[in-house]
C-alpha cells in the first residue's frame, strides 16, 4: 500500500460536503415518500381488482378516492371503514409530507445558480434539477462529459476479446440516482408541446433502435449538455 501511494497509483474517493450530502438528504427522503405513495395506490388497485370494482377515473386521483367513499356499491362490497380508509389517511399523509417537501426543493431550486442553468433546459425543473446536482455534486471532478455519462451508467458495457468488440447493455456500476432522474427528465422532454432539440434527436432515433435505447441515448445527450452548460456557465441554447 505505501508503494502504490508513493507511486500515486490509489485513486482518490470523492466526499461531498455538507451542503450536498444534506441536499441528497432531502432528495433521496422525498423518492423514498414517493416509493412508498405509490405502494398505497397499488394496495387500493389490488383491493378494488380482487372485487371487480371498476372507477371512472383512470388513476387515484382525489377525485376518485372521494368517489370510493361516497359511491354506495363499493360501500356495500367492501367494508371501506375497516380497509381502504386506512389506506386512505395514509395516502394522505404521504402526499401532505410530499408538498411540504416539495416546496422547500423548490425553494432551494431558485436560489441555486446551477440549478437555475439546468432547468432552462427542456423536461428539468426544479426538483429534476436539484436531483442531477446533488448527485454530480462538483462538476470540475469529471474531466470530461464521457467520464460523467460513465458515472451515470448512460454508456454501454464493453465485451472485448482480441480484435472482437462488442457492445452490450448499459453499465450497472454507477450513479442509478442521476441515471433515472435523466430518463425522467428526458421523457418529459420528448413529451414537450414545442419542438426543442433533445426532442428531435428522441424522433430521430426511436424509429431505428425503438423507444427505450432512444431514451436512454436521449439522457445521455442531455447529460452531455448539461455538463457543458455547467463547465462554460451557459445556459440551454436548443
Amino acid at each position: 500500500m505505501a508503494d502504490l501511494l508513493r507511486a500515486n497509483l490509489v485513486a482518490e474517493s470523492y466526499i461531498p460536503d455538507e451542503n450536498i450530502r444534506r441536499l441528497r438528504d432531502v432528495v433521496r427522503q422525498r423518492k423514498s415518500i414517493v416509493r412508498g405513495s405509490t405502494q398505497i395506490k397499488n394496495k387500493i388497485h389490488a383491493i378494488l381488482l380482487k372485487h371487480g370494482i371498476k372507477m371512472p377515473f383512470s388513476k387515484l386521483c382525489p377525485k376518485a378516492i372521494e368517489w370510493l367513499k361516497k359511491d354506495n356499491e363499493v360501500n356495500e362490497i367492501i367494508d371501506i371503514n375497516h380497509i381502504l380508509v386506512i389506506y386512505f389517511n395514509l395516502l394522505d399523509q404521504y402526499e401532505n409530507e410530499l408538498k411540504f417537501i416539495d416546496t422547500n426543493i423548490r425553494k432551494m431550486a431558485n436560489e441555486n445558480k446551477q440549478a437555475n442553468l439546468l432547468m432552462t433546459i427542456p423536461g428539468i425543473a426544479e426538483i429534476r434539477a436539484m436531483e442531477i446536482i446533488s448527485e454530480i455534486a462538483d462538476i470540475a471532478r469529471f474531466p470530461s462529459a464521457n467520464k460523467l455519462c460513465s458515472y451515470a451508467g448512460l454508456i454501454p458495457s464493453i465485451r472485448q476479446s482480441g480484435n472482437s468488440l462488442k457492445f452490450g447493455r448499459l453499465v450497472k456500476q454507477s450513479s442509478r440516482n442521476l441515471k433515472n432522474a435523466l430518463i425522467e427528465a428526458s421523457w418529459c422532454a420528448t413529451k414537450c408541446k414545442e419542438a426543442n432539440s433533445l426532442k428531435l434527436y428522441y424522433l430521430r432515433l426511436v424509429k431505428k433502435k425503438g423507444k427505450q435505447k432512444a431514451i436512454c441515448a436521449t439522457a445521455r445527450k442531455m447529460l452531455c449538455v448539461a455538463y457543458a452548460m455547467l463547465k462554460k456557465n451557459q445556459e440551454f441554447k436548443s
